[in-house]
């Protein structure tokens, strides 16, 4: 008698979510053989042995970042006895590594080995192997030995110099359609393709100061918080900029418009440097809800970002004392990490200090596909006034504290996306800021990041 199976992929999933979801998982969380759906039995073939448990064996806690190593699986019958000539297929499913064969067949000692190179940013790492309808999971946590460095993505210094365009860059967004890269300059936007070529995108309305913040909405419109306009602008599919009177019937006077993020109900999140507030914005300008952060000692609103669930804004902090002469020390590490509790219906509520005080500048925020948090954040030396270090730090999806995952000194980093359509969607796109005295005026353009994981489709608002 033959005993073969065809277990659905789905079962599969199902299967393996639930070895990784039950208490006291680990490196070497095992899933149990079961009576699943599919089995074929035949009696006119020879018996293949059915493993009822694979064992991850000698798995470490945590290993190095973008790495290989060696990945054992032991099969076992019912008797505890090895079992040889299983096919294990191997899956990775977090951490964005690869795994080398994706199909090995155990040995005489019931085992087989597999390369797991894990992928380069320092998280949790996982991968999924099964056969003969037996599970088992490695998990363990990636380690960086040392902070990336990034790569050059166009010239778009060259691009602006040509057309006499002084200021710095600060943010970028991607089209709605993932074919081009938006990217905020003094006086209006340059847009990118896919291979870093550069043009000015056609603007007309209203004036365009510096845009350092921009985000798509579900109806292609482009939203920019101006801060050289101390506005909020509206760019339609057109090219038509028109300023929205933030505040409705008593206005808001805004004063550094920094970043803004799309919520999924459609309002904007708007968050101003010199106000110390993130407002919640309706497409129509009236403030549905906002917070104050105290100058003093949390800095001003900086950069912001819509939670995977969508039931929280992720706010960062920035000290904000020579932008906005507020009184505070200008050396203070004020720039920080929180979290806001957000409702359906857009409103801020209760506050989670994840990260306060982290460096003197906290700046973008993005998120990847599997809840990994990506944080700009730059650290002065006030002694010597030199930048210090420009980072991006990670915070897993699981929590915990901020890891290191990119650092420069040459580079002010200042907001990222990841890459969709033909731009590689498990890169990282930073958008640089050329800081007076901190960074030379030519350290300004895209700069890119392998990351290994795909990014989040946008959060957009409800289209008409």
């Amino acid at each position: 008698m033959r005993i073969t199976t065809r277990t659905a992929i789905a079962g599969l999933a199902l299967t393996a979510l639930a070895a990784c979801g039950t208490g006291g998982g680990g490196p070497d969380a095992i899933a149990a053989a079961g009576d699943l759906p599919g089995t074929d039995v035949s009696a006119d073939a020879d018996l293949v042995p059915v493993a009822p448990a694979l064992v991850v064996e000698d798995l470490p806690a945590t290993a190095p970042a973008g790495q290989p190593l060696a990945l054992m699986v032991r099969a076992t019958g019912t008797d505890a006895l090895p079992v040889a000539d299983v096919q294990v297929q191997a899956v990775v499913e977090r951490g964005g590594g690869t795994i080398d064969p994706a199909m090995a067949k155990t040995g005489a000692d019931g085992t087989a080995t597999f390369t797991w190179t894990l992928g380069p940013a320092p998280v949790r790492q996982r991968v999924m192997l099964a056969g003969n309808d037996a599970y088992a999971t490695a998990t363990l946590e990636g380690t960086l030995a040392a902070p990336l460095q990034p790569v050059p993505f166009g010239n778009v210094d060259g691009f602006l110099s040509t057309k006499k365009m002084d200021g710095s860059t600060e943010d970028l967004a991607f089209t709605p359609d993932g074919t081009g890269m938006v990217l905020g300059v003094p006086g209006g936007l340059v847009e990118l393709d896919p291979d870093g070529n550069a043009t000015t995108m056609a603007l007309t309305g209203d004036a365009l100061g510096w845009a350092l913040g921009l985000a798509y909405d579900a109806n292609g419109v482009l939203w920019a918080a101006d801060a050289n306009g101390k506005a909020l602008r509206r760019i339609d599919t057109d090219g038509k900029v028109t300023t929205i009177a933030v505040g409705g019937e008593t206005p808001v006077a805004l004063k550094y418009p920094n970043d803004l993020a799309v919520l999924p109900n459609g309002n904007v999140a708007l968050a101003d440097s010199c106000l110390g507030k993130v407002l919640i914005v309706t497409p129509e300008g009236r403030v549905a809800s906002e917070v104050q952060f105290d100058a003093k000692t949390e800095g001003g609103a900086n950069g912001v970002a819509v939670d995977p669930a969508g039931d929280a804004l992720w706010v960062t902090t920035e000290n904000a004392a020579l932008l906005c002469g507020d009184g505070s020390d200008p050396g203070a590490p004020n720039g920080g990490l929180y979290r806001f509790d957000l409702s359906p219906e857009g409103r801020l509520g209760a506050r989670t200090d994840v990260a306060p005080g982290f460096a003197q500048y906290a700046d973008g925020i993005t998120f990847d596909a599997e809840g990994n948090l990506y944080m700009m954040a730059d650290r002065i030396d006030m002694d010597n006034l030199v930048l210090a270090e420009s980072g991006v730090w990670v915070r897993p999806a699981e929590g915990g504290d901020l890891r290191p995952f990119l650092s420069v000194t040459d580079k002010g980093l200042a907001n990222a996306a990841f890459g969709t359509g033909p731009f590689d969607g498990k890169t990282m796109f930073v958008a640089l800021i050329a800081m007076p005295l901190l960074v030379e005026p030519n350290q300004r353009g895209v700069v890119k990041l392998d990351v290994g994981i795909g990014g989040l489709p946008l959060i957009p608002g409800p289209a008409n």
